[in-house]
Formats: structure tokens, C-alpha cells, sequence
């Protein structure tokens, strides 16, 4: 599967931008030019949760902030299915209150089943067998009007005005639409669903409505998309694609999950060799390197090695996993950390990857020596992939636009002294 058009209307600093990515897409330019965001526009096209998972706190900061909507076009080379299209876009503050009621109702709804669970696990004599259920076992709508009257009583019009910037629906062709709220929408939600609760079961002891009210709270955190995210974004796997942001710790939680680890730290040390990667390297798996040494063997522990050293490797390690997946490779800054020496051999293993597998990468960089890299190959065949599979999209910020520059390889070179300015921020 390859993407061979990409259109992004109103997604963060990106107000419009369309182009036709090659096999190999390097995308460069100064800082707050939307490399990221091209990267992000593609996760979440492909990916409804990639929002929930890596922008909880404020969704609608996706939008544009000149615009209620956008949109998210890919079109696809496999011709299996159909394109993936996302139409994002703000909560009025009308649709807000029947979301916010909807919710707090489901949220009440849980928490019964939650008792009910309990209530079966433990013998009738127990204090929670005794907590009063009836008004929500007979009467749903006594749950339903209570909500109104709270919500009344609390959503004034500032309020509202305030939750609605806070969410973003997303809307997948063919699919349903999904609401994300954001950390304050959460937060409020917490707030009228304990009122609620504290207003249904009033007639249960103090003790009991606060038992209730622990039991809402702990089964909200366990579920909660904030327990899930990290302070970092971290490399996010979907099916038809991934997007590598931290390679080291993509590489952790990999060997975390697989089994078959030495098969892969056999490949590596294969690379390593091969390639004079490391001089004297005698054996290579993720937890130590041996060295012969004019004094003998000697031994250094994986995560003692350089930054550079340990990013190169998780990198290829991703890379090498996800062959047979005919994934999509989202590749943010690969080069941080890294030698100019590794960054060289980098650029060589994405091209060979990429020619002898028809493999897809998409690769921000703010690197002259990625860029140069891949003009200085000495491998006539590897030049030749890249003289015709490279493009090189350079962004700019003209006024309040991102404009989209397309580069083949040739025009890449020729205009080099340019992108100098830009990745140097000169």
C-alpha cells in the first residue's frame, strides 16, 4: 500500500496544503512550518485514536484557528477499499449540551453496572448490598431528568462557550462519528456526574453516596486516555501504518511485547558488522555489547552506548520488525542524536529498505547531513532509486499560509544552498 496523494485543509498551522508523495519523502523547512503536523494528518487519517491518545488535553488545538473544520484526504495505490477521509470540526455549543447529558447518563449507567458486578461478587450481608439502586432499576427517566435539572442549573452560556473550544468530532468516511473532549471537558464532566449521583441516591446514607461516588471516580481513571498517555508522544503502531517519534523507547516497548528478540538482535549484529558500524564487536544482543579488546573481552551494557548509537539501532530494529506488514513509515527527526556517521548510514538502510521492498516513508528532518546524504550516495544503484523515487517537499510560512514546495532530486540539489538556510535556521 503507498499513498499517492496526500490533501490537508485546516489541520494546526496548515490552513492547505496538497501534494504527490514518491517512495521516499523527506520533508524540510525552518521551525512552525507544519513537518509535523503533514506526519500527524496522515497517523490520523488512518488511526481513530491516534487523537484521544496524543492530544487528551486540548483535541480542538488540531483545528485550525482560523477555521471550525478541516479535512483529510489520502488517496491510496492499492485500490482495496476506499480512501481514508477524515472531516474534523468543532462542537457547536447547542450539539454540547445532548453530548454532555448523553455522557453523563452513560457514565451513571456503568456505574450500575459496576455495583451490579460487585454486589454478585460478595455475599448479601455486605454494606454495598444495602446501597439503595431502585430510582435507576425502575425509572430511567428519573436519572434522565435529574441530569436536566443539574445541567440547567450549571451549563450558563460562558461555560458552554468554553467546553465547546475544548472538543472536536471526528468523522471517518464510512464510519460513525466520535466526539473527543478535551481535559477540561473531562473535568466538568466529572463534576455534574458526581452531582448527579450525590442527587439520584440521596436517600442513601452520606457513607454510601460517597462509596458511589469512589466507585464513579476509580472506574473513570482506569479508563481514562490520560492513564494511556505519556508526557512525550511515543511511537503510535496502526495496521497500515507507523509512526516512529522516540525511537529508543519505541524499541522498549517492542521487546517488551515480542518473544523472538534474539532472531532480531542476530540481524543487528549482522548490520553492525557488515557495515563497520562499531569496530570490534564480537556479539551484539539488547542488553550488552562484547568487544575484543587489546586486554580481552570486554563488555558494555546496551543502554550505556551513545544516544546515537542506541537511536540507530531502534531504528533498525523497527524497521526490520515491521517488514512484512507493507506499513506506511512516519519518521519525526530520526537523526537527533546521531552522528554524522550514523545519519549517513541511516539514509543508506531507509533507500535500500525502500527500493528492495517498495516501502513508503514519510521523514522530517531538520539535518543537513540526512539531506546531503542522500546526494553524496556512491551506490550507483541507490542514486538511481533516489534520482527517481525521492521527493524532497520544502515548507515555508508566507504571511499566515504554509506553502508546499515540491523538489525531485535533481531540483533538490540544485537549490541545496537554500535548504542550508532553512535547516540551519540561518
Amino acid at each position: 500500500m503507498l499513498i499517492k496523494e496526500v490533501s490537508i485543509e485546516n489541520f494546526k498551522g496548515i490552513d492547505s496544503l496538497k501534494f504527490k508523495p514518491k517512495l521516499l519523502n523527506v520533508i524540510v523547512g525552518r521551525n512552525n512550518t507544519g513537518k509535523t503536523s503533514i506526519l500527524e494528518a496522515i497517523a490520523m487519517a488512518f488511526d481513530s485514536t491516534f487523537l484521544e491518545k496524543n492530544y487528551s488535553v486540548s483535541p480542538a488545538s488540531i483545528i485550525n484557528y482560523l477555521a471550525n473544520s478541516g479535512e483529510i484526504s489520502l488517496t491510496l495505490s492499492d485500490g482495496k477499499g476506499s480512501n481514508p477521509i477524515l472531516i474534523f470540526q468543532k462542537i457547536n455549543e447547542n450539539d454540547l449540551f445532548k453530548i454532555f447529558s448523553d455522557r453523563v447518563l452513560n457514565n451513571v449507567k456503568n456505574l450500575l453496572e459496576e455495583l451490579n458486578k460487585i454486589k454478585k461478587s460478595r455475599e448479601l450481608k455486605t454494606k454495598i448490598s444495602k446501597i439503595n439502586l431502585d430510582p435507576l432499576h425502575n425509572n430511567l427517566s428519573v436519572i434522565q431528568d435529574t441530569i436536566s435539572t443539574v445541567l440547567k442549573g450549571n451549563f450558563v452560556t460562558d461555560i458552554a462557550k468554553k467546553l465547546s473550544e475544548d472538543c472536536v468530532s471526528l468523522k471517518y468516511e464510512g464510519g460513525k462519528t466520535i466526539f473527543v473532549g478535551g481535559e477540561e471537558f473531562r473535568t466538568y464532566e466529572e463534576k455534574i456526574t458526581i452531582s448527579v449521583i450525590e442527587k439520584v441516591y440521596e436517600r442513601n446514607t452520606k457513607e454510601d453516596i460517597e462509596y458511589l461516588t469512589y466507585l464513579y471516580a476509580r472506574n473513570r481513571f482506569v479508563h481514562s486516555p490520560v492513564v494511556t498517555r505519556q508526557a512525550k508522544r511515543i511511537l503510535s503502531e496502526m495496521r497500515e501504518v507507523v509512526f516512529v517519534n522516540n525511537p529508543v523507547q519505541s524499541l522498549n516497548n517492542l521487546l517488551r511485547r515480542n518473544e523472538g528478540n534474539q532472531e532480531l538482535a542476530l540481524y543487528i549484529e549482522y548490520i553492525l558488522k557488515r557495515d563497520y558500524i562499531i569496530p570490534n564487536l564480537t556479539r551484539f544482543d539488547f542488553t550488552e555489547l562484547i568487544f575484543d579488546t587489546m586486554e580481552g573481552r570486554k563488555s558494555v551494557k546496551f543502554n550505556r552506548m551513545g544516544e546515537g548509537f542506541q537511536t540507530l539501532v531502534a531504528i533498525l530494529a523497527i524497521l526490520r520488525s515491521n517488514e512484512d506488514t507493507h506499513s506506511i513509515f512516519l519518521m519525526e527527526e530520526p537523526e537527533v542524536h546521531m552522528h554524522p556517521g550514523y545519519v549517513s548510514e541511516l539514509v543508506k538502510y531507509l533507500a535500500q529498505i525502500s527500493s528492495s521492498l517498495n516501502v513508503q516513508f514519510f521523514i522530517t528532518t531538520h539535518s543537513y547531513d540526512l539531506v546531503q546524504s542522500l546526494f553524496d550516495q556512491e551506490n550507483t544503484s541507490l542514486r538511481e532509486f533516489l534520482e527517481k523515487h525521492l521527493l524532497l517537499l520544502r515548507l515555508n510560512r508566507v504571511n499566515d499560509a504554509i506553502i508546499g514546495e515540491n523538489k525531485t532530486y535533481k531540483e533538490a540539489i540544485n537549490d541545496s544552498s537554500d535548504l542550508l538556510l532553512d535547516l540551519r535556521g540561518i
